[in-house]
């Protein structure tokens, strides 16, 4: 009984902790979108669903599904299927029940055809609907992601288009509905990529109407500007500049403009989430000596090291860069856009953990539902540039939660150790293994598990617990590993056994 009584205390202060430290404990959403081909990166770039922290996001989002005869298929069988990644990514629930995971089809190399044609007739919608619901359930996803770009736009296109994707997003949803009162298993969600481009939603978004069977909409906020234009500009502004707005220039080219004019437009704010890029947008400069927003470009930029687009460039490449090769960094105007970095004809701009976080700060003033992020893969995933992984992503949760910036709250605090080849913290890519581990006495006298002292990490003295543990029969409870101040959590076993405590 004693045991048991003092595993009970534990278990509820591991409890509160977690709930302390849980994602989305204000309701808000953390939406990442999860790019399937991140695993074909080269070396320390590849990404897998192992390498993804289950309590970052509340959603994340599988990109790409495709089509095949009207249905909905696996977008690359060999990643998907064959590499088990559909299994791996909705794993991620074993470790975090709160988790929502989704299968987003479309996107710019899908086209618009195939879309336009499922949607033209309710034949074709039936059949789509059915082979999204059994495809979700076999692989256990939580819902589907519409990414249609562009109804009306884009060779393939009805001018239609706009009524049909009402018609399929209401069929999809009732099809959802029925399986969920058949089943008696949750409704699956439905969800959609919204364009920041008025001419697209105009022409070929029903706003109103689609939101009443959408759950809701993440807007793409980014990409307002491209490589290929004549002159060197942010493409993820939260506001214009206040030149801009005296000269009348890119005064809608910013997540602000976008965000209002849907609100304008009737959709409720409860259903936005603000897009946040994780990587940049590279330029030639025309003249090395004129690098200031509106200076003349040659083209577009290289393509980075590990990934296949000309003039992207993902995060972890870019502060290495500013690292490692000394580019110079400017902030013209840290409350309004993200900052710019250049060293000789190479230019890129991009999002920083301190607009990142201020997007976020937005979104909570607002009332938005929540904020998205293309993509997790592209942040700092390893924690090459500092002192946490995902740098960007953790920046913008804190901001949505209210939490001081890290800065401020690692000030005073010591240095967690990094111990061990761990997939959140190290340079491995390998899925993290379960092992025993063995505790001993730090120089404060105080238990450290795998080299965190747990006085360090918000966990109280536990020495008297460990002292009264059973000898036979392990007692289960919650394991704390904490890479950065953000805590993961996972079942274990603990038990003392020749006199050492050992864990499981």
């Amino acid at each position: 009984m004693k045991y048991s009584f003092i595993a009970l205390i534990f278990v509820a202060f591991l409890a509160f902790t977690i709930s302390q430290n849980a994602v989305d404990d204000k309701g808000k959403k953390i939406v990442c979108y999860y790019a399937n081909w991140s695993p074909t990166r080269a070396g320390t770039a590849k990404f897998t669903p192992q390498n993804i922290d289950p309590f970052l996001c509340t959603h994340l989002i599988y990109a790409f599904a495709s089509f095949a005869e009207g249905k909905i298929v696996a977008g690359d069988p060999e990643q998907d299927i064959n590499n088990n990644g559909f299994v791996d990514f909705n794993d991620l629930k074993k470790v975090n029940e709160k988790l929502k995971t989704m299968l987003s089809i479309g996107g710019w190399a899908e086209g618009s055809a195939k879309f336009s044609r499922i949607a033209s007739k309710a034949d074709r919608r039936d059949r789509f609907a059915q082979s999204v619901v059994e495809l979700l359930r076999q692989y256990n996803f939580d819902g589907i992601n519409i990414d249609w770009q562009y109804p009306t736009f884009r060779d393939g296109s009805r001018p239609e288009d706009r009524e049909n994707f009402v018609e399929l997003v209401k069929t999809l949803r009732e099809s959802f509905d029925n399986e969920a009162q058949l089943t008696t298993k949750p409704r699956m969600l439905v969800t959609m990529t919204l364009p920041a481009e008025k001419e697209y939603i105009e022409q070929g978004y029903d706003l109103i109407n689609l939101q009443k069977y959408i759950d809701f909409f993440s807007i793409v906020s980014y990409d307002y500007h491209l490589s290929v234009e004549p002159s060197i500009n942010h493409h993820a502004p939260l506001y214009p500049l206040p030149q801009e707005i005296e000269a009348d220039m890119n005064v809608g080219l910013n997540a602000d403009a976008t965000v209002e004019y849907l609100l304008s437009r009737g959709i409720m704010k409860e259903k936005l989430n603000l897009g946040i890029p994780t990587y940049g947008r590279t330029f030639k400069l025309e003249n090395s000596e004129e690098h200031q927003f509106g200076a003349a470009s040659k083209g577009q930029g290289d393509t980075g090291k590990t990934n296949r687009e000309v003039g992207y460039i993902p995060y972890y490449e870019i502060c290495k860069k500013i690292l490692d090769e000394k580019w110079t960094v400017v902030q013209v105007n840290t409350s309004a856009l993200g900052p710019y970095a250049y060293k000789g004809e190479d230019w890129v701009a991009y999002d920083d953990e301190n607009i990142a976080r201020t997007k976020a700060e937005y979104v909570r003033k607002k009332g938005l539902n929540g904020i998205m992020f293309w993509t997790i893969d592209n942040d700092d995933f390893r924690g090459d540039c500092g002192n946490r992984s995902f740098p960007v992503i953790k920046a913008a949760r804190d901001g949505l939660r209210g939490i001081p910036p890290i800065r401020n709250r690692v000030e005073n605090r010591p240095k967690i150790p990094r111990v061990g080849e761990d997939p959140f913290i190290g340079k491995t890519t390998e899925p993290p293994r379960r092992q025993t581990e063995r505790i001993t006495e730090s120089t404060n006298n105080e238990p450290i598990a795998n080299g965190i002292n747990p006085t360090v990490n918000s966990v109280p003295t536990i020495k008297q617990f460990f002292l009264t543990l059973p000898t036979q029969k392990p007692t289960q409870i919650a394991r704390v590993k904490n890479s950065d101040g953000d805590s993961y959590y996972q079942t274990i076993s603990i038990w003392i056994q020749n006199n050492i405590i050992n864990f499981k």
